[in-house]
């Protein structure tokens, strides 16, 4: 049988840490991995500016890949920034 883990959430100060992997992920062509992160991060600290941005954009980087979008969610995701030259 095989092993089962205890997913741990994180903790806000592992948050920096955490980015630096999102931002990683992104460069490497893997925006899933990102998009996963990046939850994570939100779920800790749910107005992470720097993280909601990065996200939308791993969302947006799958959208080639897509049977179809997810063009919404991402929009909501936008929804929560902050600073109005970013949402637009």
């Amino acid at each position: 049988m095989p092993e089962s883990f205890d997913l741990r959430p994180i903790s806000p100060a592992t948050i920096p840490e955490a980015m630096e992997k999102v931002e990683r992920y992104r460069l490497l062509g893997h925006p899933e991995e990102a998009e996963s992160i990046c939850l994570d991060i939100l779920d800790a600290e749910a107005d992470n500016q720097a993280c909601l941005v990065v996200l939308i954009l791993a969302m947006t980087d799958q959208f080639s890949g897509e049977a179809k979008p997810r063009v919404p969610l991402a929009l909501d995701h936008v929804s929560h920034l902050s600073d109005e030259y970013q949402r637009a």
